[in-house]
């Protein structure tokens, strides 16, 4: 709800400003869907058909419960970021080659809760032991990545072109956020050995997410100034 609470703010304020800015012919605004979410850019020229100054928002939030062997799960998977990019276009055409900065907004939260009416003593293994939901509570987990993000696209289409206000645009590239890292914790804490198995679990994960270190973008809009 909050992510389409944010698209919706960010609509009203292109529509606001889109209307001071009709005029002014070198300034373009669009709406786009994309592997971050749905959202929107404005565009400012620097140099006419040369390079342009882009900055956006998008954001789209999922949560899904399920349950297995007893353990109820719940997770929050939020896709999004706050990109600012140029747009060169070396040929003074549709195509066009994108670089920028993307504050990373993607996230995966889960809380895993042993169901006492299925499982009257589970026991979860983390790191060298193992644990009965007595002693842990609810295990809760986050994926996290960098905050700040550099990415780099290629595409087609500039909305700032002098003989069209309407058109449609592509880009395809990556962000680079580094390696995913997991953090773990529990509503309790009792045994001595838990806070080292939760680090060892840790590692473990961050062990094998080290070739994921760049997200995908793949978005497609419509441009108007």
């Amino acid at each position: 709800m909050r992510g389409y609470l944010r698209i919706g703010w960010l609509a009203v304020l292109t529509l606001s400003c889109s209307s001071a800015m009709a005029a002014d012919k070198t300034w373009a605004f669009d709406v786009k869907a994309s592997s971050l979410g749905v959202g929107g850019d404005i565009h400012r020229v620097i140099f006419p058909d040369r390079l342009n100054l882009r900055v956006g928002f998008s954001y789209f939030q999922r949560s899904q419960n399920f349950a297995n062997s007893g353990i109820t799960y719940t997770g929050t998977l939020r896709v999004g970021g706050i990109p600012v990019s140029l747009d060169a276009y070396p040929f003074k055409n549709w195509f066009r080659v994108q670089a920028g900065m993307l504050v990373d907004l993607n996230r995966l939260q889960g809380t895993g809760q042993f169901r006492t009416d299925v499982v009257k003593s589970g026991v979860i293994t983390l790191g060298a032991h193992s644990y009965t939901a007595d002693s842990i509570g609810s295990l809760q987990g986050t994926v996290n990545v960098d905050r700040v993000s550099p990415f780099f696209g290629l595409g087609f289409g500039n909305p700032i072109k002098k003989d069209k206000r309407w058109g449609i645009f592509m880009d395809i590239g990556a962000v680079y956020h580094g390696t995913p890292t997991l953090n773990l914790q529990t509503t309790r804490s009792f045994p001595a050995s838990l806070p080292a198995d939760l680090d060892a679990q840790e590692q473990a994960f961050t062990s094998g997410t080290h070739r994921y270190i760049f997200y995908p973008i793949v978005q497609i809009g419509f441009s108007f100034r």
